[in-house]
């Protein structure tokens, strides 16, 4: 089946904060026809968002859960930021984003494909690197992370599901990222020899 080709043909500012700006994306085929899509992106081209999947010697995974003000409610995530850093390679702001929220340390063991922040709704990349973590060390948060009264969690990585559910069991209003999981799977899946 032959897919036709779509692209981005232009971008319209609609709104915006310091931090975020509406667009209107006008998406054409090549038959000429053209659908306009409202989108989220970051100021200043921040086009990517890195993730960091912390995992010890000791086969303990490091999250992260803080309070969220989009959803009003605290979540169980993984440490991330965003890639803002002119020059710095994606590896590298996972490893400080890992650091300066949790305070481990820590080194990229494998790369993980690319994928969507949120394909329908924001202009970004997710990058998710496997780390393995080293030591513990005193975080680096900012004031804006400070505010949201983050906790440090380690929960296994061989029983990861069900200590989510005990978590959740405890924590009924909070939310879980699924990334949680999926990077999981991706630690087994290169621990097992992928490649």
């Amino acid at each position: 089946m032959k897919i036709p080709a779509t692209m981005v043909v232009g971008r319209t500012a609609v709104c915006g904060t310091g931090h975020l700006q509406l667009v209107q994306l006008t998406c054409q085929r090549p038959d000429g026809r053209t659908h306009v899509w409202s989108a989220v992106e970051r100021p200043r081209g921040i086009r990517d968002v890195v993730v960091a999947y912390p995992v010890t010697l000791e086969r303990k995974v490091i999250l992260i859960e803080q309070f969220r003000p989009p959803v009003g409610t605290r979540v169980l995530e993984l440490p991330a930021g965003l890639c803002d850093r002119p020059g710095e390679a994606f590896e590298d702001a996972a490893c400080r984003e890992l650091e300066e929220e949790t305070g481990y340390v820590g080194s990229v063991v494998q790369t993980v494909p690319p994928s969507a922040e949120s394909s329908g709704s924001l202009v970004s990349r997710l990058h998710l690197f496997l780390i393995g973590v080293t030591e513990q060390r005193s975080p680096q948060r900012d004031a804006a992370e400070e505010f949201m009264a983050p906790l440090v969690w380690e929960f296994p990585l061989d029983d990861l599901a069900a200590a989510l559910l005990r978590y959740h069991a405890q924590y009924p209003k909070n939310l879980i990222d699924p990334k949680i999981l999926t990077g999981r799977d991706w630690w087994r899946y290169f621990e097992g020899g992928g490649t």
